[in-house]
């Protein structure tokens, strides 16, 4: 989508599409590598959307909702594994009533990459820099990459929800989520 996908390093820049989960508003577009594992509904809104959604929706919205728990209780776990970045990802989901009028749902998910899209075959080196004013030569040392398989990414996603409706005129919703992204490298995608 045209507008989506700013630079994640570029954090006081933000996309021209507008990306909200669950009514709140993200200002990067690395949000989407949270795990949603547990999706409601997805709606992709043309721009721009400034009336509802604020100024940095010039160019659309994805609003994006999870689910909430149900009346009938729900389990599921997946693992999988990716072969060209060598990542494996699990994801689990347990959702259910606990009374009459409350529910829960708990969502985890977590990937580890470890290999990537991209290898750093860089060797450690050395080079000389010379001071133009001073034309004193000095040399460094450039040690070979610590992580060369780029971006080896690791995340990890836990969501908590709650949902009381005492009756059919009141309804109270509480949404925590916790979510840990880590990236070997902050230009892994550039062109090669």
């Amino acid at each position: 989508m045209r507008g989506i996908g700013s630079n994640f390093s570029s954090i006081g820049i933000e996309q021209s599409v507008a990306l909200v989960v669950d009514g709140v508003y993200y200002g990067q577009g690395r949000v989407i590598d949270e795990g949603f594992v547990d999706l409601d509904q997805v709606e992709i809104l043309k721009g721009p959307q400034a009336l509802f959604f604020g100024k940095n929706s010039t160019a659309g919205v994805i609003s994006i909702t999870t689910a909430d728990p149900g009346t009938d209780f729900e389990s599921m776990a997946r693992v999988g594994y990716e072969f060209e970045s060598q990542t494996t990802k699990g994801e689990a989901v347990l959702s259910g009533p606990v009374t009459d009028d409350t529910g829960m749902r708990l969502v985890v998910s977590g990937d580890h990459m470890w290999g990537g899209y991209v290898r750093n075959n860089a060797p450690a080196a050395t080079y000389t820099a010379t001071d133009a004013a001073t034309l004193t030569s000095t040399t460094y040392d450039v040690p070979a990459p610590n992580k060369r398989n780029l971006p080896a990414d690791k995340s990890g996603l836990a969501r908590f929800t709650t949902v009381y409706r005492p009756s059919e005129l009141f309804e109270a919703t509480l949404k925590a989520s916790v979510d840990h992204h880590l990236s070997g490298g902050t230009s892994w995608n550039d062109s090669l």
